[in-house]
């Protein structure tokens, strides 16, 4: 199963204020009976699967491959700082389109935790494959906490910019889609030498965010090199 760790570093916004960032003996003390668990062999695994119904009544499931599944030691101050995002959707317009990178935020600013705590090795991360298929394997015993989401793109047909019309508001971004991130969070028991099973479906999704996808239009984007000097 590929390791997915690319994502760690990779911030959509900054989660300042949130107080497991400086609180690093807080962290630590969350994350001893992992290590301890792990220095005594104490170890189990995840295995577990991404699907939605069949199309037709009689068919197959239908797998989800490349959906990103994270595994994190469980921190209450994590739970309930999702447990925010996701209740302040609805406040407004704003909030509702900032939920799915407010969640990425939050989940990388406990990532940034765990690293200065010394626990990197407790930050987990795998793809589905295929078939919607995933596994963990050696994770040392404990509650853990699975987020995971999928990305399913949607494109708009972009406005076309008239050329003598370019410069006139250079950063008149164009929308050309939105992705709607669908998120799975529960809770992951794992004991000494068992196999925990997760599944994710439709049914038991956590959270249906946005993120728009935005691009300056291509003549506007000729406009401001001419205005910098980049083109003559």
């Amino acid at each position: 199963m590929r390791r997915w760790l690319a994502v760690l570093g990779v911030g959509l916004l900054c989660a300042g204020g949130w107080g497991l960032v400086s609180a690093g003996e807080d962290v630590k003390a969350l994350v001893a009976p992992y290590l301890s668990a792990r220095d005594g062999g104490l170890l189990g695994e995840v295995v577990g699967r991404a699907y939605t119904g069949s199309r037709t009544p009689t068919g197959p499931p239908v797998p989800y491959g490349s959906v990103a599944v994270m595994l994190l030691p469980y921190s209450p101050e994590l739970e309930q700082e999702l447990d925010r995002i996701k209740a302040g959707l609805k406040d407004s317009l704003r909030d509702y389109a900032d939920g799915a990178a407010r969640v990425v935020a939050a989940r990388e600013a406990y990532e940034r935790a765990l690293l200065a705590a010394g626990a990197g090795e407790m930050i987990r991360g795998e793809v589905s494959d295929a078939d919607g298929q995933f596994r963990f394997t050696g994770v040392p015993v404990g509650n853990w906490m699975l987020l995971a989401w999928r990305n399913v793109e949607h494109p708009v047909r972009g406005r076309k910019v008239q050329g003598r019309k370019a410069g006139q508001f250079i950063d008149n971004v164009e929308r050309t889609g939105y992705v709607a991130v669908s998120f799975w969070r529960m809770r992951v028991d794992i004991r000494p030498g068992q196999e925990t099973t997760a599944t994710l479906i439709d049914r038991n999704g956590w959270m249906i965010g946005v993120r728009e996808e935005l691009r300056l239009p291509e003549t506007q984007g000729d406009a401001v090199r001419r205005r910098q000097g980049a083109t003559r």
